[in-house]
């Protein structure tokens, strides 16, 4: 297994801070629910009581697929979350899967945003609903504790992909 090398260990170290205090957070534990969590909870609420052409928009096939795939997605990523924490706990956690796990939470963190400010239509767009500010403050999580560029860079490294292996 690989291990967190001394030049990404700030890196590492930040990416698991972000990935224990913002992904692994429930509200079993008393937290802030995760944000990509919350942008899906208000939209299935906001999609049951919506109505469009005389019913509810989260009967339309499209609100079903939307939904089904991002639930999807959000247990994926929460399983390999739960497994990069075990791997934490007990010392084995590397820089590149680190790196991996803040590249997928913090994506998917924006693209559930994106598609949940789609099914709230016009409203989702204003202020006055908490999926705009979800929106807007899911662009930041690509941008701290390591940009997804930097993240996919360890993870490039990781594969032995940069030009420090390829010198004669």
């Amino acid at each position: 297994m690989r291990t967190a090398s001394r030049r990404n260990s700030s890196v590492y170290l930040f990416a698991i801070l972000y990935l224990l205090h913002s992904k692994h957070c429930s509200k079993e534990t008393g937290t802030k629910p995760r944000q990509d969590q919350r942008a899906f909870d208000i939209t299935m609420d906001y999609i049951q009581d919506r109505k469009a052409f005389g019913k509810p928009i989260g009967s339309f096939q499209n609100s079903r697929f939307v939904m089904a795939a991002l639930r999807t997605r959000l247990d994926a990523a929460q399983t390999l979350v739960d497994h990069c924490v075990l791997n934490h706990l007990d010392g084995v956690l590397s820089a590149e899967l680190a790196a991996e796990v803040k590249l997928l939470t913090s994506e998917l963190e924006g693209e559930v945003a994106d598609q949940c400010v789609q099914l709230h239509g016009g409203n989702g767009y204003m202020q006055d609903y908490e999926i705009c500010r979800l929106y807007a403050d899911a662009r930041i999580s690509r941008i701290y504790a390591g940009t997804s560029e930097i993240m996919k860079e360890i993870i490039g490294r990781g594969l032995g992909l940069d030009d420090r292996n390829h010198r004669s």
